[in-house]
């Protein structure tokens, strides 16, 4: 993967998504040897391995379905996906 210029973006993350990454910090910096794991070196992980699984077309379709799905059980607010 070439290195590219990072540039800070802001995202939105539930409670248990940010304990999630929060633990894997944690366990990085016990390990021997220690591995920093940031929450933005994760994002890009799944990013990296999200475009290798799917095309664009299926994460939309991914999305539009998870939607349909939240308005039909009822959900109200911002849809999140």
């Amino acid at each position: 993967m070439p290195t590219t210029r990072v540039k800070p973006v802001t995202i939105s993350l539930d409670e248990d998504d940010i304990d999630w990454l929060d633990g894997l910090r944690i366990l990085g910096m016990q390990s021997r040897p220690k591995v920093d794991i940031g929450r933005s070196a994760l994002v890009r992980l799944a990013l990296l391995r999200l475009r290798e699984q799917m095309s664009q077309d299926e994460i939309r379709a991914h999305l539009l379905e998870r939607s349909a799905q939240a308005q039909a059980s009822g959900a109200t607010g911002r849809r999140r996906l």
